[in-house]
């Protein structure tokens, strides 16, 4: 291109096309010679105008806006061209994601954790990434998370609330979470413990598993720490269950009787001492009386 330097700049712009698109330069410099403009094609035509703009084919964009409407189609055609994140798979046989986050700060490189995949990480200063520490050493590779996560073996089902980016079809009176986690036995799969409510508990109902490297026994309820993301494992595989949702508040528990008011548990042990909770069907006889009052 130096010897170009005093060429018109269609004649520099097809010479540099050629190589890669050969054909290309007589129609770059029909229209950069004739001042002519690539417009684009009106609004009214919709899917014609969208395809040109976002560089989509047509036959795409007339579906999305089929199936879609105008607007979704749009958001996801704008969303289509946006830049993908520099992202990285921890090689956790050479060391650990937070390990490799240090070294990375220490050359003014600014990385966070990815959302889903338990070994990923996001760089969000611009860096090349073969230029990186622990490159040479096979530290990490480039790897974005969706494919991280679509090679690991376990399966993920939202039955109540948001978490991993899924959403249960169920509305239930108030924010709670049901999330079923399923790791067959002999996977070595890793995922982080979504904090996708305030109050988080896990439960697994048939194997012990790991959180940040620490054993868990099976059939005990696990109470985490509000908006941790511990990392957990199941060597064994398991079936293991999170529960939560938002705070209920302070409750008082009496017997059998669980009440944010006192008041409320006085007036149930008086109506259990008069019979008169309604008998349970099948087993109208026995009489279990209250225990003393303190």
């Amino acid at each position: 291109m130096t010897s170009l330097a005093s060429a018109p700049a269609y004649l520099q712009l097809a010479q540099a096309m050629s190589p890669a698109y050969p054909g290309s330069p007589e129609i770059v410099r029909r229209f950069l010679r004739e001042g002519r403009s690539l417009a684009l094609p009106p609004e009214s035509d919709r899917a014609r105008h969208l395809a040109v703009a976002t560089s989509h084919p047509r036959w795409l964009v007339e579906r999305w806006l089929d199936e879609l409407g105008p607007d979704d189609a749009s958001a996801l055609l704008a969303s289509d061209n946006d830049p993908a994140p520099t992202t990285l798979r921890v090689i956790t046989a050479r060391g650990s994601r937070e390990h490799l986050i240090a070294a990375l700060a220490d050359v003014q490189v600014a990385a966070r954790p990815t959302q889903y995949a338990a070994d990923g990480l996001i760089l969000e200063s611009a860096a090349d990434p073969i230029a990186l520490p622990g490159w040479r050493e096979g530290w990490f590779t480039v790897q974005g998370e969706a494919s991280s996560e679509g090679a690991v073996n376990y399966e993920i089902r939202v039955l109540v609330g948001s978490a991993y980016g899924l959403t249960s079809p169920v509305r239930p009176a108030s924010p709670t979470l049901y999330v079923n986690l399923n790791f067959p036995a002999g996977t070595s799969a890793e995922t982080r413990i979504a904090a996708a409510a305030e109050e988080r508990a896990l439960y697994s109902t048939d194997e012990g598993f790991e959180l940040d490297g620490v054993a868990q026994p099976a059939q005990t309820m696990v109470v985490l720490e509000p908006g941790t993301e511990p990392l957990l494992a199941a060597p064994r595989g398991a079936h293991i269950v999170m529960i939560g949702g938002a705070p209920l508040g302070h409750r008082y528990m009496v017997w059998n009787f669980v009440s944010s008011s006192k008041e409320r548990i006085v007036q149930a042990q008086d109506d259990w001492e008069a019979r008169r909770f309604p008998l349970v069907p099948g087993d109208e006889v026995e009489f279990i009386p209250l225990p003393p009052r303190k």
